[in-house]
């Protein structure tokens, strides 16, 4: 990849991580945005889970199936692999982690370029 050869900062620490996981930006974690409104939904004080993405992962998880999720703001209705899941959480056989602060939306551009599909980036700060 041309931006891993070209990193002015010296070499990268890449890891590729293999099998099926679920993946989260932890402390940074934010609801995932609406592929039509745009909106990140806040979760539901007093629902039976406090934040209903959670039990549409689980669904996604135990199946490795994306489910449709309905978003709460607008009601418009899309596979949640359609929705902006950066920093919320992804299911996923594959995950590439690095210490990229400030070109991780390059890479990511790059990753989608060459291999297709779809990518979802998760900021952790520790």
């Amino acid at each position: 990849m041309q931006l891993l050869r070209n990193e002015p900062r010296g070499e990268i620490a890449v890891t590729i991580t293999s099998g099926w996981r679920a993946y989260t930006a932890t402390a940074n974690y934010e609801p995932p945005a609406c592929p039509a409104c745009g909106e990140r939904a806040e979760p539901i004080i007093g629902a039976e889970s406090a934040d209903p993405f959670i039990e549409v992962v689980g669904s996604w998880w135990e199946t490795r199936v994306a489910p449709e999720h309905t978003c709460p703001l607008c009601d418009h209705r899309a596979v949640i692999t359609d929705w902006n899941l950066d920093n919320a959480v992804a299911c996923s056989s594959l995950a590439i982690t690095a210490e990229m602060y400030g070109a991780e939306n390059d890479l990511r551009q790059e990753l989608e370029g060459e291999f297709g599909g779809q990518w979802a980036t998760m900021h952790e700060h520790i």
